[in-house]
């Protein structure tokens, strides 16, 4: 089997296959008749959780804590994040239990929370 060149020019052997990941599957999620969907997410490998909102509006602000301590937060600011979804940074988290993640809605009205086990 040739080599392929790569972009300097140079021959450079193909990649070895890499195995399977196993998918990142939330930890918990939270869904509303207003059609936002809220996750808790968790990565054991990085030790860390992060916060997912899908079907946002612009202004919703999405909030992780963690039961050290540990918050991240994220905004959605346009239209490309409102018909995604958006992510809080990660946050150190020792397991997915207890992590609390809120959704404060854009123009105000109560925030809506939930926490995993």
């Amino acid at each position: 089997m040739p080599v392929p060149e790569g972009p300097d020019g140079r021959r450079t052997p193909p990649s070895p296959p890499r195995p399977p990941r196993p998918p990142r599957a939330p930890v918990a999620t939270g869904r509303r008749a207003t059609g936002r969907t809220r996750q808790v997410r968790y990565s054991k490998a990085c030790g860390a959780a992060w916060g997912r909102l899908r079907g946002g509006r612009i202004g919703d602000r999405l909030e992780l804590r963690t039961s050290g301590g540990s918050s991240q937060s994220t905004r959605v600011t346009d239209r490309f994040d409102a018909d995604g979804y958006v992510f809080t940074p990660m946050a150190a988290a020792s397991g997915p239990e207890k992590l609390r993640v809120c959704l404060r809605p854009a123009g105000g009205g109560p925030a809506e929370c939930f926490r995993t086990s």
